[in-house]
C-alpha cells in the first residue's frame, strides 16, 4: 500500500464530519467512507493489509485521506504515522477547550451512551480525561512535532468555519495541495451538532451504517450514500421535534462551572499561543 498522504487527526467536535465530507466530495481526494478508521491508535495490529482495505477503488492520482479524529491524542499515533507516511500533511482544528468539551458531553449523551453530567467533569479523571484532554492542543501538537517538520502540520481555527466557511475549505485544500476553488456541497451544511437525544431510528441507522464499515463493505456503503442518508434521517423535522434535551444543552454551562474551567485551561491555552505564535484571547474571556 502506498503511503497516505493526508490525515485529519482531530480532535472531536470540531467540525471534523464536515470537513470529512466535504473532503470527500473533491474528485482529487480519495476519503473512506468512514470518518473513523482508528488505525493508527486502535486497531494498527491487524495490519497494512487490512488497512488497504479503506482505500480499495482510488486511483493513483488521488491524494489518500485517512479522517480519524482520536489521533492527536494518542500517544502510539505519531509515531506510527511517521514510520509508515514519513511525508504526510496533517491537519488539526482549534476550538476553545471548554466548549469542545462541553460539545464532546452532548455528543456522547444524545446517543444514550452516558448518564453523567457534565458538571461531573472535574470529580472523575475518566471524564475529564475524555472530554477535557483532547482540547489540550499544545501538549498534543508538540508530541506530534517530534516526528514532523512544522511545515507538515496545518492548525485551522475554528472560529473561522463559524465567520467563513469557504475561506476555512480553502485554507485546507491549499494545504492539501488540490484544486481550493471545489466547492462540495456539504459547505453550508451542518453535520453531528450537539443538541438534544436521537431518535432510536437514526440510532439504529446509524449502527447499520457503522457495521457495514467495519465489515469493509466501503464499496457497499459508499453506494448506497449511507451517511447522507443517516444525516436527512436526523435532520428531518419529524425526527428532529423527538429530540430530547436541547433546551438543557443551549442553557449551556453554568457560569461557575466554567470560571473553573477556564482557570484549568489557561495556563494550555497560553502555552499554545507561544507554541504557534497565536493570540487566542478570545479563549481566555468568561
Amino acid at each position: 500500500m502506498r503511503p497516505v498522504d493526508l490525515f485529519h487527526i482531530g480532535p472531536q467536535k470540531t467540525a471534523t464530519t464536515w470537513v470529512h465530507r466535504c473532503l470527500n466530495e473533491h474528485p482529487e481526494i480519495f476519503a473512506p467512507t468512514s470518518h473513523a478508521i482508528h488505525y493508527y491508535d486502535i486497531h494498527y495490529h491487524r495490519g497494512p493489509k487490512w488497512y488497504k482495505e479503506f482505500y480499495r477503488g482510488a486511483s493513483d492520482e488521488q491524494i489518500l485521506l485517512d479522517p480519524t479524529m482520536t489521533y492527536i491524542r494518542s500517544t502510539w499515533a505519531p509515531r506510527r504515522i511517521r514510520t509508515d507516511s514519513p511525508k504526510a500533511k496533517l491537519i488539526v482544528c482549534l476550538r476553545n477547550p471548554i466548549d469542545r468539551a462541553y460539545s464532546h458531553y452532548w455528543h456522547e449523551k444524545k446517543k444514550g451512551k452516558i448518564a453523567f453530567e457534565f458538571a461531573e467533569v472535574l470529580e472523575s479523571y475518566d471524564l475529564y480525561a475524555n472530554w477535557m484532554e483532547p482540547g489540550f492542543y499544545a501538549e498534543h501538537i508538540q508530541r506530534y512535532l517530534r516526528y514532523f517538520d512544522r511545515e507538515q502540520l496545518l492548525c485551522v481555527r475554528f472560529d473561522t468555519l463559524v465567520d467563513d466557511e469557504e475561506a476555512f475549505l480553502r485554507d485546507i485544500f491549499r494545504f492539501a495541495g488540490v484544486d481550493s476553488s471545489f466547492r462540495p456541497s456539504w459547505l453550508h451544511k451542518k453535520s453531528n451538532e450537539a443538541g438534544g437525544r436521537r431518535t432510536i431510528t437514526n440510532r439504529v441507522w446509524n449502527r447499520m451504517k457503522k457495521m457495514a464499515v467495519q465489515s469493509n463493505l466501503e464499496d457497499t456503503a459508499r453506494a448506497l450514500r449511507l451517511d447522507d442518508v443517516a444525516q436527512r434521517l436526523e435532520d428531518a423535522p419529524v425526527i428532529g421535534s423527538v429530540l430530547q434535551n436541547r433546551a438543557e444543552y443551549e442553557r449551556g454551562i453554568p457560569a461557575s462551572l466554567r470560571a473553573d474551567l477556564l482557570q484549568l485551561c489557561e495556563p494550555e491555552i497560553r502555552r499554545l499561543e507561544r507554541l504557534l505564535d497565536i493570540d487566542l484571547a478570545i479563549w481566555r474571556r468568561t
